[in-house]
C-alpha cells in the first residue's frame, strides 16, 4: 500500500523481526524478471525448511527449499552454475550463504555447493553440528556443535578469519550472532561493549548489507526488543513494544 518498512512495522508490531523479508519482497516486487522466480516457487511444495539469499537487482535471489523426505530444490541466481544439491539426502536444515548454500544432515555433518571462495568449503568437514547460519555481509559460515561450541569457515567482510574459541554454552545461531543458554549474545561483527545491553536475548534478525540502515534487532524473552545504539533512532517507538513472540 505504499507503506514504508518503519511504517509497516509501527503499525503492525509482530512485523519486527520480519523487515528483511518486507525489503526484499518490495525490490523483488518491483522488477518484472523476478516475477517468474516466483510463480516457479509456487510450484514448490511438501517443504519444511526455505533460505533466500539476495543479490541486488542485477542478480536477484537464490531460493533453497528443504522438502519433508530430506532433500533440496534451489531456484534463482546460481552463481556460474555451481549450486549442485541433487546428490544431497538426509537434510533437516538449509542456509543460503554468500555464493555458497550450506546443508545439515540429520547424523550432524555438513553438505556444502556454490563457490569455494575463502576455504569456506571447510565447513563440508565439520561433524555433530546442532545449527548452522551464514554471514548476509562475508563468504562465512558457522556451525555449532553439540557442546555449545562454535566453529567457522571462511572471512569477514574485511576478508579475516574470525575468533570464537572464546564463545560457550551457545544454543542458536543468527547469521553473525550466537545466543547462549543464558540469554547472552556474542557476535563476530560486534563487541561484548555493543551488546553489553542484549541480555535474556531468545531470537535476533539482521538484514542484509544492501540495506545502508541495517541493525540488529534482537527480541527479549520477555517480550521486548535489544537495540544497538544506531537502531533506536530508525524504530523509535519500539522500545515500548512489549509481549512480542518469534515468529
Amino acid at each position: 500500500d505504499g507503506l514504508s518498512t518503519t511504517e509497516i512495522v509501527e503499525e503492525n508490531p509482530s512485523f519486527c523481526l520480519q523487515t528483511q523479508k518486507i525489503d526484499q519482497l518490495r525490490d523483488n516486487l518491483k522488477s518484472e524478471p523476478f516475477r517468474s522466480q516466483f510463480r516457479e516457487l509456487e510450484e514448490w511444495d511438501d517443504l519444511v525448511g526455505f533460505s533466500m539469499r539476495y543479490y541486488g537487482d542485477r542478480k536477484g535471489n537464490t531460493f533453497v527449499g528443504l522438502k519433508s523426505d530430506g532433500t533440496v530444490i534451489i531456484s534463482g541466481f546460481n552463481k556460474e552454475n555451481s549450486y549442485d544439491v541433487s546428490d544431497w539426502t538426509d537434510i533437516v536444515q538449509v542456509e543460503a550463504g554468500l555464493e555458497f548454500i550450506l546443508g545439515r544432515t540429520k547424523d550432524g555433518n555438513v553438505r556444502i555447493t556454490g563457490i569455494n571462495e575463502f576455504n569456506v568449503f571447510a565447513a563440508g568437514k565439520w561433524t555433530d553440528i546442532v545449527d548452522i547460519s551464514s554471514y548476509s555481509r562475508a563468504h562465512l559460515c558457522y556451525g555449532l556443535h553439540e557442546d555449545g561450541t562454535v566453529v567457522t569457515a571462511g572471512v569477514d567482510q574485511n576478508n579475516d578469519r574470525v575468533k570464537v574459541y572464546q564463545w560457550e554454552n551457545v544454543v542458536s545461531l543468527h547469521d553473525n550472532f550466537a545466543i547462549c543458554e543464558d540469554g547472552k549474545v556474542y557476535s563476530t561483527t560486534f563487541s561484548e561493549k555493543n551488546l553489553a545491553g542484549w541480555t535474556d536475548v531468545i531470537s535476533i534478525i539482521y538484514p542484509d548489507s544492501y540495506q545502508k540502515e541495517s541493525v540488529p534487532v534482537g527480541l527479549r524473552k520477555d517480550g521486548t526488543l535489544a537495540f544497538l545504539e544506531s537502531g533506536e533512532s530508525l524504530l523509535p517507538r519500539a522500545h515500548t513494544w512489549k509481549n512480542l513472540l518469534v515468529p
